[in-house]
């Protein structure tokens, strides 16, 4: 004789979400890989100041440079794979530290190190540092709100 297993455990009824609205998605999708490509762009500038420029021989500036190295690229790769709300907002955050990071030792000399906006590679990076976090941060908007939608089902 045969057991016959029950379909479901629960009596209570199943719960179907509906489909997100799939535009939406692709939107943060595309904004999350373009997000993290910039992360990625302002890590390997860090990376070069770091290795090329001189960069590794300043106390505290130097291994945080190589850090932000580090830390951006994968941070952009878990981000844009997971493409998860709270990653791509801290990554867009992580894009404001390093913003905030700069302009603190432009005008108050960070860590004794007097930074200027004419330094090679300074407008790149804060151009793409800049342009991350916004982009990230529309995408995180979007998945979050794709989430609370979810959750609220």
């Amino acid at each position: 004789m045969g057991h016959v297993m029950p379909e479901r455990l629960s009596h209570a009824p199943k719960r179907h979400r509906p489909p997100a609205h799939k535009g939406l998605r692709w939107a943060a999708y595309v904004l999350t890989w373009a997000g993290s490509g910039l992360v990625v762009v302002s890590a390997v500038v860090h990376f070069h100041l770091w290795d090329s420029d001189g960069y590794s021989q300043i106390p505290t500036i130097g291994p945080l440079f190589l850090m932000q190295a580090v830390v951006g690229a994968v941070l952009a790769l878990v981000t844009s794979i997971s493409r998860h709300w709270l990653l791509a907002l801290a990554e867009a955050g992580f894009a404001l530290a390093t913003v905030g990071g700069f302009f603190l030792s432009v005008y108050l000399k960070l860590f004794g190190w007097p930074a200027s906006l004419s330094e090679p590679f300074a407008t790149l990076a804060l151009g793409v540092e800049l342009g991350a976090a916004v982009l990230l941060a529309a995408a995180g908007a979007i998945l979050l709100r794709e989430w609370l939608g979810a959750r609220a089902r």
